[in-house]
């Protein structure tokens, strides 16, 4: 968005002997930066490690990611918000760490759904399995 940044990346993308991208998005501005071709190598998962099993809590909601803006994760209380009405046991559990925790905390009291929603912060990538197979939905908004 800088010229500055703009201009660096473009210099560093067209001297650079492969250039990657982990998202279709990225993938676009690279090539739009650099005008040359941009492997896309998206985010792998390994099934074996991330696969159902165990029991599940019923009603439990899981979301996991770096707690930013463009995650969605203010919508998704919005809406967590709007199903509490009808499932009253439910819960949701957001793990991850960043800028908006405390505004989550802050916006799940807003909407009256504190004592349903879990913001204990980030996780280690080693505890997430165990997270998900928990889980009986997971949101990713």
């Amino acid at each position: 968005k800088k010229r500055i940044f703009g201009s660096f990346a473009r210099w560093v993308l067209k001297h650079a002997n492969a250039v990657t991208a982990c998202s279709p998005d990225l993938q676009e501005q690279a090539i739009q930066l650099s005008n040359r071709d941009v492997t896309l190598t998206e985010y792998g998962v390994d099934v074996n490690l991330f696969s159902p099993g165990g029991e599940r809590q019923q009603g439990t909601v899981l979301a996991v990611g770096r707690l930013v803006f463009k995650k969605g994760f203010v919508e998704l209380l919005h809406a967590f918000s709007q199903i509490f009405k009808y499932y009253k046991n439910n819960t949701i559990e957001i793990v991850g760490d960043g800028p908006l925790l405390e505004p989550l905390r802050e916006k799940a009291a807003q909407l009256g759904i504190s004592e349903r929603v879990k913001l204990p912060g980030g996780a280690q990538h080693s505890d997430l399995p165990a997270l998900y197979r928990r889980a009986e939905i997971v949101a990713v908004p």
